[in-house]
């Protein structure tokens, strides 16, 4: 398998059950590897006949975490988005 980098990746396999309402549990090994945590999301895709999931990242606790790089009041935030409002009506 080659990743987006252009790395190969060393491809697992893991045998996994579908539970009665469609629930998979991922092995814990799997989890490890890829730095699953309860309550992750994960993007599922369809490709073929194969299922692909990946992890959303980052998570958004992360991203709440970080101090943020613009600080903007609501009143200049409404401002802004009367500009924008009013230069895409004149698009139209």
């Amino acid at each position: 398998m080659v990743l987006k980098s252009g790395k190969v990746a060393q491809a697992m396999t893991y045998l996994v059950e579908l539970g009665p309402h469609g629930e998979v549990e991922l092995p814990e090994e799997l989890r490890g590897r890829l730095g699953l945590k309860p309550g992750d999301k994960l993007l599922c895709r369809i490709e073929g006949s194969a299922i692909v999931m990946e992890p959303l990242r980052p998570r958004l606790e992360e991203l709440l975490a970080k101090e943020p790089k613009v600080v903007v009041s609501l009143e200049e935030f409404h401002e802004f988005r009367r500009q924008l409002s009013r230069a895409l009506e004149g698009r139209a």
